[in-house]
């Protein structure tokens, strides 16, 4: 076999492999990543827009316990529920103090059953 010819057929072999193999590994990163990084900008204020309220209703919330919190655990959503959670959430922050409670329940239910 030519030297030539073989250096190009490992070459045309090896390419590929590599390019899956880095596929792997991007992906294998990016899982090993926290989850609330991939909580957008708009998610991040209507947490705290519900801490604002939150504290609003009972004067013991800290609001900034509170956000980081609520950005952990809405980046604990199932992916596809993520958003209905989020605006649940922002309706919470226009309900009236006897209504947050179940308001804030509900946000919970949409986030990890899609109610």
């Amino acid at each position: 076999m030519n030297t030539e010819k073989f250096a190009r057929t490992l070459s045309s072999l090896l390419r590929p492999l590599a390019l899956v193999l880095g596929g792997f590994a991007a992906l294998i990163t990016g899982a090993c990543n926290d989850s609330d990084d991939d909580l957008p900008l708009f998610g991040r204020l209507d947490c705290q827009n519900y801490c604002e309220r939150a504290k609003d209703c009972n004067d013991n919330t800290n609001v900034d316990n509170c956000v980081d919190n609520c950005i952990e655990n809405m980046g604990d959503c199932q992916a596809d529920e993520q958003q209905d959670a989020l605006d649940q959430l922002n309706m919470c922050s226009d309900v009236a103090c006897n209504d947050f409670t179940g308001c804030s329940i509900d946000a919970g239910l949409t986030c990890y059953f899609g109610l």
